[in-house]
């Protein structure tokens, strides 16, 4: 055992840097400790499984619709003297999103213009007005009643199907999508074939339950005596149920 000069040196150095020992130790512990509690907290924060859905994630719904706009039509039709008819275009549609990419519905589409003739010899021309017959009064006298042929009435369109839409950039930006189903056209008579359209435009979702679109198409009818096709520009509204 050193009793020496060498020994009480050594003493001495320990002794002096006892406390920065101990310093050292208790900063490393909090650091260990802080470290630590550092982790969990992250660990807490980034296991979002057990949290509900962040504001605007989507979720899969049914919804309805409507829009409402105007019309170009081109139709080739017997009873027909005008074949370029304009007017309003409106559809009512209920369908399904199981995604924000697409989404499918059952849509009914309408189209009308007001049609007239001099007399029933005549073929029907696009004009403003209701249905009624050559005879304008019926009680006046020297009329023996019953009418007669119809020189005004109103030129309908229809077509109801399924329709798909993509909207490839999600629940807001542009959208297209085609539809196919069952035409009909009635001028005196209805006529019954088959539709189809494309179209498309550009939607913006607010609060995650209404969307408003802008939607532009053109849609093409087959019937047995007649044809149309119909170019239309709407505003459309979607309600999420």
């Amino acid at each position: 055992m050193h009793t020496g000069p060498e020994s009480a040196t050594l003493r001495l150095v320990a002794y002096r840097t006892r406390p920065f020992l101990s310093a050292l130790a208790a900063t490393l512990a909090v650091l260990a400790t802080t470290s630590f509690a550092s982790a969990q907290l992250l660990a807490v924060r980034t296991d979002t499984s057990a949290l509900p859905p962040a504001p605007g994630h989507f979720q899969r719904h049914a919804f309805v619709g409507a829009s409402g706009g105007f019309a170009l039509a081109n139709v080739t039709h017997p009873g027909l003297e005008t074949p370029h008819l304009y007017g309003p275009s409106l559809s009512l549609e209920g369908g399904y999103a199981p995604s924000p990419y697409w989404s499918v519905a059952f849509a009914i589409r309408h189209f009308e213009q007001s049609v007239v003739r001099k007399t029933g010899a005549e073929r029907l021309g696009a004009a403003n007005s209701w249905l009624h017959t050559q005879a304008e009064c019926l009680t006046c006298r020297g009329s023996e009643g019953g009418g007669g042929a119809v020189v005004a009435t109103t030129f309908l369109m229809h077509s109801l199907g399924p329709r798909i839409d993509l909207t490839p950039f999600g629940t807001d930006g542009p959208f297209l999508g085609a539809s196919a189903g069952l035409g009909l056209v009635t001028l005196v008579e209805t006529q019954v074939g088959v539709a189809g359209s494309a179209h498309a435009g550009v939607q913006t979702t607010i609060a995650d339950i209404v969307t408003l679109a802008a939607e532009g198409g053109l849609e093409a009818q087959k019937l047995s005596a007649a044809s149309a096709t119909v170019g239309y520009a709407v505003l459309a509204l979607r309600m999420a149920l």
